[in-house]
């Protein structure tokens, strides 16, 4: 199950998981494949995004809230960084700063060059 900080065996499955589906999308045609995520799930999105963005994945549609640091982290995961996102907390302090993190360097071995061909432009939305 998700938590805040997962067992990497599960961040590693999520990300083959999506990495398998966007694969197997792409077989057979020259045309385009896209994924849609949940905004709302949050825990799993970081490594679901890295995931596809390996397989080559070519249109990648956030929804079901304000994915607005959706943006910054496809533009960060091309490089392979660690990063993290803001996690939406009903019950927690106000002050509180709660984050899913992503290190793809502990999911590898050695050094991953840049991903090709990624977009590193996105439409801005508003604050």
């Amino acid at each position: 199950m998700y938590t805040a900080d997962p067992d990497p065996h599960l961040l590693e499955l999520t990300m083959l998981g999506n990495f398998a589906a966007v694969w197997l999308a792409k077989e057979g045609h020259a045309g385009v494949v896209g994924v849609n995520y949940l905004e709302k799930i949050q825990l799993p999105l970081l490594a679901c995004l890295y995931g596809a963005l390996l397989a080559g994945v070519d249109y990648v549609l956030v929804d079901a809230g304000i994915p607005r640091e959706i943006p910054g982290a496809l533009d960060a995961l091309v490089e392979h960084p660690e990063i993290s996102l803001k996690l939406h907390v009903e019950s927690g302090p106000a002050e509180a700063d709660f984050r899913a993190r992503f290190a793809p360097h502990q999911l590898f071995l050695g050094e991953l060059p840049p991903l090709c061909g990624a977009r590193t432009s996105w439409p801005s939305l508003p604050q």
